[in-house]
């Protein structure tokens, strides 16, 4: 995470740095960021959260879990347990990965077509859902441009896809579907969620994190509304959503204690777990 002078950064951008909290930006550099990278951005973590395999699915937010364990004795200057703590998330992602593959049998190229066909259905869920919205809302300008980018995008895509490019079309729709996930927030709330690296209390960072919750809420309920996915990916979507929930909650206890460095991390991994029940619903957002 960077650090120094305050720099408003769009939290659609959806980069794993960025989107570490403050807690985070203090920790070293080195095995910290190379490992959440890992667990939250790489496209091992993609395939997971992508594989349909829910097992493989609890085993990544074991790992993710375990992060935050090594974080907290981090910075609590526990060092043994800090490095017990890394390994073991390391080790069980790992774990997810090896079980998210298994459950395909298929080959790389194989994986790379199928993560390539559900981005660019999720970018045409997406583009519907944002279209609905920006007819509701009446003419807007801004919300025209993303459409139409997003509407060239998928043919630029589909022509790389042809010529045997998956990297960059995947590149483009992966950009697209921040774009058109921006735009849509905005057009919904009326205003842009913009994350400043320097809040100035931990209540105010606080109550971002609970407006980018409500958020994806939002997304949850405006992006199955149209087409519910079939009933083994509902229970699953509900199962996260409930566990969403139940963070959200101690999130709120935490933050009417005065707690607030500790509600945040509580918001933000109830915000992930809306992320990841969108994701089991069939539907790839940037998380």
């Amino acid at each position: 995470l960077l650090a120094g002078a305050a720099l408003p950064v769009a939290v659609w951008a959806d980069d794993p740095v960025v989107s570490q909290t403050s807690a985070e930006a203090n920790a070293p550099n080195g095995d910290f960021q190379m490992t959440y990278t890992l667990l939250h951005a790489s496209s091992a973590a993609n395939n997971i959260t992508n594989s349909g395999n829910q097992a493989a699915m609890d085993l990544l937010q074991q790992a993710q879990a375990f992060y935050q364990q090594a974080l907290s004795a981090y910075h609590q200057g526990d060092q043994d347990a800090q490095q017990t703590a890394i390994k073991q998330a390391k080790m069980t992602f790992f774990r997810a990965s090896q079980l998210a593959r298994n459950s395909h049998g298929e080959t790389q190229q194989e994986t790379d077509h199928r993560l390539l066909k559900l981005r660019r259905q999720s970018l045409l869920a997406l583009l519907d859902a944002h279209q609905r919205v920006h007819a509701e809302k009446g003419a807007n300008e801004h919300a025209q441009q993303v459409e139409d980018s997003a509407k060239a995008t998928l043919a630029q895509a589909d022509a790389l896809i042809k010529q045997g490019d998956d990297h960059r079309a995947l590149a483009l729709l992966d950009k697209s579907l921040n774009d058109v996930k921006g735009s849509l927030i905005q057009l919904r709330n009326g205003d842009t969620l913009v994350r400043s690296l320097n809040f100035e209390n931990p209540a105010d960072e606080y109550a971002y994190e609970l407006e980018r919750n409500n958020s994806h809420q939002m997304l949850a309920k405006l992006l199955l509304q149209k087409k519910p996915p079939d009933a083994v990916m509902l229970q699953r979507f509900e199962q996260a959503m409930v566990k969403a929930g139940e963070l959200r909650q101690i999130a709120e206890k935490q933050a009417s204690d005065g707690d607030y460095p500790t509600a945040i991390k509580s918001m933000e991994n109830a915000t992930r777990q809306i992320v990841n029940a969108i994701r089991a619903a069939g539907i790839y957002i940037p998380g």
